[in-house]
């Protein structure tokens, strides 16, 4: 109950709401862990995809930096993702 709990606080102060309306509109809070989950993959997967340009090192630098700068952009994203799974 303590990670539903802390999942939907989160997410709540994101939108700058009480944690009401988050869990009215979820049926449950699986139902919530499983949407934060799939939107986290979802940005994790398009920056780790993108193609490198010319101008960029090579590819597998490229992904490991990409790696960093979204942890380091989105932490509460990442943490989110390690932390709902």
């Amino acid at each position: 109950m303590r990670l539903v709990v802390s999942v939907a606080r989160l997410l709540a102060s994101e939108l700058k709401c009480s944690t009401q309306p988050v869990f009215h509109a979820f049926r449950n809070m699986e139902e919530l862990k499983k949407e934060v989950y799939k939107k986290t993959e979802k940005l994790f997967e398009e920056t780790m995809l993108q193609q490198p340009s010319d101008t960029e090192p090579p590819y597998f630098l490229s992904m490991g930096l990409k790696y960093v700068e979204l942890a380091q952009n989105e932490k509460k994203s990442v943490s989110s993702f390690i932390y709902v799974r």
